[in-house]
């Protein structure tokens, strides 16, 4: 009996071994990804000044993988097979800023698809003299058809009017795209539709699609915050790609930038939706109840800001970082101006991600940074990997901020010496986020560098884990399942149903509540389908693996032995 205790310990560390190494070429639902569509919106309203327009696409890759540029517009294919860590297209020519740029109203197949051999990320920077913003691009995998529009209201002064917008991809032909309900566009693959209304924050607006679309921010130029003196001095675009809303989460940490001050928008995707925020040890407080579309906005700074700020929500929520305009943080020598990241659910945790600085001749980023959030027990085992590095090194320049609210602490690295081929792998076994944003004269860029992205409104359990995190892991025989369904009103028999192998548990029909299923070893299939109000089906699955448990009550039994955290990835 000893003996087989010690063979299926061997297994299990092996299984674990073999997940973690697994990870690095087949990651979880997260921004990173094959396949992506991308396209640029407008930029200062600079319709008729494209050769001044620069858009830089960097695909980073953890190992040498081939890749491709599809560009709708006039069907043009650019391969490569990628041998450096970072690939970057510098659309600056007429031509090519023509095939990406939507800067109008209406439909276009000014779009790009990026595909590779094996998983990369991808981040994309929008500039113009003095006004730029970056944003990473989420993969297919994690696209969807339900979105809220997350922005500011654009600068209107004189004969200068801006305009708020957003522009969607379609993935797929015959996608059907509706905002508040109104029918706007049909779209075939790589087609796209924009809208911009001038001098109006369309925040909150409520956009749906048939099929799954890449849904981008694309405001023109906004003022952060809004009436602020000296308007034209800090303008700067807003551009940033919004997960959907399925992806959104309860429970977020808002760290303060070296700017020391940032402007924080909260959006409900539910009715009577209730958000509390602690920005300081005695400074907790709990908004009034939001409509589905209501955002509640607060200032955070270093000076009133301890160690960040802490938001939890009752129903889920989406949760945006602004940088603010240098002359309302009074910067030195006008440094930095208005950017937008999406700040990622704490749940939502990866165990490494790979994030690279954007230099540029066109505007002077004098500073790049990556912020790095992660659990504050296990802080001290993060490390950075720089470029092709297989030994990490402890991060260096800054000092943790421990946030006791939520039990994360984050950290700013300066990326020192940074050039345009460098990237940078933070890990960390217990988990971690990762920022980047860099500034210079009158502008700067935001974005979120890497994060899990799992389905928080229609989503499943095994035996307490995510669906989404089941894969590579083991289980005993005896599992436990259980749906978690956020904003679903619907009674109706067989609004619930669950498959086992292609094969419907009708004992289990409409339940919600945990239940348990004796599987055989070998690998399964476990499908949920709910049908909502309208009638249409969303399907979540995964597939497990199952090995035979020597003794003991199987749910007690281990699934995935734990990793130590001072154990790394190595390329």
């Amino acid at each position: 009996m000893e003996r087989n205790k010690c063979a299926l310990m061997a297994m299990i560390i092996l299984m674990a071994i073999s997940t973690l190494l697994h990870a690095q070429t087949d990651p979880p639902i997260s921004t990173e990804g094959k396949k992506f569509y991308v396209s640029f919106g407008s930029n200062l309203n600079k319709a008729d000044d494209e050769m001044n327009l620069r858009f830089i696409i960097k695909i980073v890759a953890t190992k040498p993988t081939k890749t491709r540029l599809y560009y709708f517009a006039n069907k043009l294919e650019e391969d490569a097979a990628q041998t450096k860590l970072v690939r970057t297209a510098d659309l600056r020519n007429t031509s090519k800023v023509k095939l990406v740029y939507s800067p109008k109203t209406g439909t276009s197949f000014k779009s790009l698809r990026i595909e590779s051999d094996d998983p990369v990320s991808v981040y994309v920077l929008n500039e113009y003299t003095a006004s730029a913003d970056a944003t990473n691009i989420l993969p297919v995998t994690s696209l969807g058809t339900n979105y809220y529009h997350a922005s500011y209201k654009p600068m209107t002064e004189g004969s200068t009017i801006h305009s708020d917008g957003y522009t969607v991809v379609a993935t797929e032909d015959n996608t059907i795209v509706y905002e508040n309900g109104v029918q706007k566009a049909t779209l075939d693959e790589g087609e796209v539709y924009s809208n911009y209304i001038q001098s109006t924050d369309m925040t909150g607006r409520h956009i749906t699609s048939t099929k799954p679309i890449a849904y981008f921010v694309t405001n023109s130029g906004a003022i952060v915050p809004e009436g602020l003196n000296a308007k034209t001095g800090s303008v700067d675009c807003l551009f940033q790609q919004i997960p959907p809303v399925d992806m959104w989460g309860s429970r977020y940490l808002v760290p303060v930038t070296t700017q020391g001050k940032e402007r924080v928008r909260v959006i409900a995707t539910s009715d009577d939706t209730h958000i509390t925020y602690t920005v300081g040890v005695d400074k907790s407080a709990v908004s009034s109840p939001l409509k589905a579309g209501q955002f509640m906005e607060l200032e955070i700074t270093k000076e009133s800001t301890v160690n960040g700020a802490y938001i939890t929500s009752d129903k889920p929520v989406g949760v945006f970082s602004y940088l603010e305009g240098c002359l309302n943080i009074g910067a030195t020598n006008n440094v930095g101006d208005p950017s937008i990241s999406w700040i990622a659910p704490l749940d939502q945790a990866l165990n490494r991600t790979t994030i690279t600085p954007f230099i540029s001749t066109t505007n002077d980023y004098t500073e790049n940074y990556a912020i790095v959030i992660t659990p504050t027990a296990t802080k001290d085992y993060t490390k950075v990997f720089k470029d092709t590095e297989i030994t990490g090194t402890s991060l260096s320049g800054g000092t943790w901020k421990d946030n006791l609210n939520s039990g994360f602490s984050y950290y700013i690295m300066p990326l020192k010496g940074a050039t345009a081929d460098d990237c940078y792998t933070f890990a960390n076994d217990a988990g971690l986020f990762v920022q980047s944003y860099g500034t210079g004269k009158a502008v700067s860029y935001y974005y979120l560098g890497g994060s899990a992205l799992y389905n928080i409104n229609t989503a499943f359990f095994v035996n307490d884990i995510h669906y989404q995190k089941t894969a590579g892991e083991s289980f005993c025989p005896d599992v436990a399942i259980q749906a978690e369904l956020n904003n679903l009103d619907n009674t109706k028999s067989g609004y619930l149903k669950w498959y086992i192998d292609g094969v419907e548990e009708i004992s289990a029909r409409d339940n919600e509540k945990k239940w348990n299923k004796n599987l055989k070893p070998g690998s399964h299939t476990i499908r949920m389908d709910v049908t909502n109000t309208l009638g249409t089906i969303q399907s979540v699955q995964t597939t497990i693996t199952v090995i035979q448990c020597s003794s003991g009550n199987d749910n007690d039994a281990p699934k995935l032995l734990p990793i130590n955290p001072g154990i790394f990835f190595t390329r």
